[in-house]
């Protein structure tokens, strides 16, 4: 299901129909380049997969050793391997793309980090750019994190807004006109918001509003709080 959507983008396709019941068009796009690259096998999006999750985790190390030194950045990277799914299997995992939002998610992280330190707007623009990106991988993490950012700008770096909003704005609309042109919009909506959301709220044990607060109290607060705690006592805040 995985292997055949990344073909079909190395040759020039689009994906459609059961692509998007469980991926965003990002995971089959990814791995379509590298299928294109370097051939067609099963090896490619395996070795693919391996880069990207390393990849990932050296974005998010760098990212915090920029801002708040090596100890910090130890600190962090070592909640992000104890969160992950190998040492805590009761947490989610799609394992198709997990690996392309983790990556994702550290560019956008080290985007945040340099608009941190510049007076530069570029930082922000690049980071609503690939918080889209994100919302297109898995659209309920790159969601959660694209709110929770505007907020966090709006309430302290309001200069940021506009160039985050902007950037956010521009590559979702050329996503989205991608895919209208191509007439795989209206499948992706389906099968990615519209179904999983009639399915959450037509399921009476299902709470709609339960992966939020997942992704809030289990992710984010102990990637972001255990890293600012361990700064505040190693005397790096």
């Amino acid at each position: 299901m995985a292997l055949q959507p990344a073909f079909v983008i190395a040759e020039g396709g689009v994906p459609h129909r059961d692509v998007f019941e469980q991926y965003g068009p990002m995971v089959p796009w990814v791995q379509g380049l590298f299928v294109f690259v370097f051939g067609r096998s099963l090896l490619v999006v395996k070795v693919a997969t391996a880069v990207l999750l390393a990849g990932g985790v050296t974005l998010f190390f760098v990212s915090w050793r920029s801002w708040k030194g090596r100890a910090v950045a130890y600190v962090a990277t070592a909640f992000v391997f104890l969160l992950s799914y190998f040492f805590t299997p009761k947490l989610d995992m799609r394992a198709w793309s997990s690996d392309i939002l983790v990556f994702l998610q550290s560019v956008s992280l080290l985007a945040v980090m340099s608009g941190v330190r510049s007076k530069s707007r570029a930082p922000w623009f690049v980071a609503g750019v690939v918080t889209t990106l994100c919302l297109l991988t898995r659209i309920l993490p790159g969601l959660v994190q694209s709110v929770l950012l505007l907020v966090v700008l709006l309430s302290v770096v309001r200069r940021a807004v506009m160039p985050y909003v902007a950037g956010l704005v521009g590559c979702l609309g050329a996503v989205v006109g991608f895919l209208a042109v191509n007439r795989g919009l209206g499948e992706w909506w389906y099968q990615t918001v519209e179904l999983p959301f009639r399915w959450s709220t037509g399921t009476a044990a299902t709470d709609p509003l339960g992966f939020v607060r997942f992704v809030l109290l289990h992710r984010l607060l102990p990637v972001f709080l255990g890293p600012i705690s361990a700064a505040v006592l190693l005397g790096g805040w």
